[in-house]
């Protein structure tokens, strides 16, 4: 998608050095910031998530060329990035090279090597992200965001079908049914945001955010039904390998563990948690076994989803408090912390409670704008 309209990116600010700048720190940290703001425009629900705005209306391309290229984009920059040489830099100019380094080479080989994209359908919680990231901050007034989520709601017809592209070779069953079960839920979204329009926009404005749900209820369900002919042709059983996960594990830097140690560590770890659990279970009632410890735990809890909800409210309220009054961390002014309901779209790939921090770039952080959410579903 080409647009005329110049791009508006943050000033970002650059390390300091306790000693002499290297005489390639500008150049380096001019091409990370080449990359960043690359990657906002190419992927404008990227930019929304970090609050900046300028391509709040759109969703980018979700076709298989357009991820290939920015492939093809990342390795270019790498290449720069290495050809750096590390002794014309400063110290702390030389670790952001060797973390940019690291980032670039990950993100590259696990979309090259691991493949996750042509083997899974995502584009429906993609754009549930989308439109949810303006529908709950409110960065803007709602009429303002509501007019960008119309816009973003008239660009999934394209955008669901572009994703299909990606689809190249059999499609893993269990992944393909959460998408499944994410379009069930997505009309659902789509018309609470119809009823925020009511009485915050005018009648044009709500003519058009009505049609674009519609379009694309229709979109959402012709995807679903090409999801469903996917689970023909799909497989039940997908996996990389040892050899390509030992790689994988590798470029994630994992203090040089490799794929045996890190499950004896789990395996020590779940061992540990257990006698724990084992332990606290004695200690709250000796005289009964612990899975009826267990079990008495597990029913003392609220009744109803809304007394879980305003539960979890109080707990993180305790918890903001009690670091506050033992002076444990800086909290900014005027900080604050909002517990919501996780949208339905989202309760298949996030079943329990999940963190939604603050836009970076959001010029107002203050009231109820930016405010970290944490999602409990139903």
């Amino acid at each position: 998608m080409t647009d005329s309209r110049p791009p508006v990116y943050p000033e970002l600010t650059r390390p300091g050095n306790d000693g002499p700048a290297g005489r390639l720190d500008e150049a380096l940290y001019d091409l990370v910031e080449a990359r960043f703001e690359r990657l906002l425009r190419d992927n404008p629900i990227l930019a929304t998530s970090m609050g900046i705005h300028e391509h709040d209306d759109e969703l980018g391309d979700a076709g298989v060329d357009a991820l290939l290229s920015e492939v093809e984009a990342d390795k270019a920059h790498l290449a720069m990035i290495e050809s750096l040489d590390p002794d014309e830099l400063s110290e702390g100019a030389r670790f952001e090279r060797e973390m940019e380094i690291h980032n670039v080479r990950q993100s590259t080989f696990e979309t090259e090597q691991i493949r996750i994209w042509e083997r899974r359908a995502t584009a429906l919680d993609v754009l549930g992200d989308g439109l949810f990231l303006l529908f709950a901050r409110d960065h803007a007034p709602l009429p303002e965001r509501l007019t960008a989520i119309a816009g973003r709601l008239e660009a999934a017809p394209t955008y669901l079908d572009q994703a299909r592209s990606r689809a190249r070779v059999p499609q893993v069953r269990p992944w393909q049914k959460v998408e499944i079960a994410s379009a069930a839920e997505m009309p659902a979204f789509f018309d609470e945001i119809v009823v925020a329009g009511d009485g915050s926009l005018g009648d044009r404005e709500r003519r058009r955010l009505e049609r674009a749900v519609e379009g694309a209820k229709i979109a959402v369900a012709e995807y679903r039904g090409w999801v469903l002919d996917s689970l023909a042709s799909g497989t039940d059983d997908w996996a990389v390998g040892r050899e390509l996960q030992d790689e994988f594990i590798a470029h994630r830097a994992f203090d040089g563990l490799d794929s045996d140690a890190i499950l004896e560590l789990g395996l020590k770890t779940l061992a540990e948690e257990k006698a724990a659990r084992a332990a606290t279970a004695r200690e709250i009632d000796p005289d009964v076994e612990e899975a009826a410890v267990v079990d008495l735990v597990k029913s003392d809890h609220p009744g109803t989803f809304g007394g879980a909800l305003e539960s979890y409210r109080e707990v993180m309220l305790r918890a903001r408090q009690h670091l506050i009054d033992r002076d444990l961390v800086s909290i900014p002014e005027d900080e604050s912390i909002d517990v919501i309901e996780t949208p339905p779209y989202l309760h298949n790939v996030i079943p329990f409670a999940a963190y939604f921090e603050p836009a970076k770039f959001d010029r107002k952080q203050t009231s109820r704008n930016g405010f970290p959410v944490l999602w409990m579903p139903i």
